[in-house]
């Protein structure tokens, strides 16, 4: 799961990745940093579905 968040809010980057959250962005953002950062989660959550 990655959580896009409000401009410098550091409180609720630290809530969302302490409750599993596998990485947080604040926004704005660039559509690239997006990209790049759904392509680092789905490998992690793609084995982990195919272990059920």
């Amino acid at each position: 799961m990655i959580v896009l968040t409000a401009p410098n809010d550091v409180a609720a980057a630290i809530h969302s990745l302490r409750r599993g959250a596998n990485d947080c962005l604040a926004k704005p953002f660039e559509l690239d940093d997006l990209v790049a950062r759904i392509a680092t989660v789905l490998p992690r959550t793609a084995s982990f579905d195919s272990k059920a």
